[in-house]
C-alpha cells in the first residue's frame, strides 16, 4: 500500500473520530422576504452547532412575518439586522428601496 494511500484512510478514519466534535455552522443572508429560500431542512437544529444570521430577512419578497418567525426557531440562533430588516421593523424611516413593503413587520422584536 502506497504512503498517499496510507494517509488517505488515517484522514479518513481520524475525521470518523472527530465528527461529532466539529463546530457545524449555518450561516443564512440576505433572504429578503423569500420563505421558500428556506429550506425546513436548513435550520434543522440537531444538524448545526450554530446558526448565524447576518441580516436582511426583510425586504423586497412578499413574506417578511414568515421568513423572520422561521430564523427565530434554532435554540443556537445568533442574529444581526440588516439594512432592509431597519425599515419594515419601525426602528427607521429609511427605506432601502422603493420595492420594500411599507407595511411594518409584526411580531417581537429579534433579541
Amino acid at each position: 500500500m502506497s504512503k498517499e494511500a496510507v494517509a488517505e484512510k488515517i484522514i479518513a478514519h481520524l475525521a470518523t473520530l472527530l465528527e461529532d466534535q466539529w463546530t457545524k455552522v449555518l450561516i443564512i443572508s440576505d433572504v429578503h422576504a423569500n420563505i421558500i429560500a428556506l429550506k425546513p431542512s436548513w435550520l434543522t437544529p440537531e444538524k448545526w452547532t450554530k446558526v448565524w444570521c447576518l441580516g436582511d430577512i426583510a425586504g423586497y419578497g412578499p413574506n417578511p412575518n414568515e421568513c423572520i418567525e422561521r430564523i427565530r426557531e434554532p435554540a443556537n440562533l445568533t442574529c444581526m439586522m440588516g439594512n432592509h430588516d431597519y425599515a419594515p421593523s419601525g426602528i427607521s424611516p429609511w427605506r432601502p428601496s422603493t420595492r420594500m413593503p411599507k407595511k411594518r413587520c409584526s411580531g417581537a422584536p429579534i433579541d
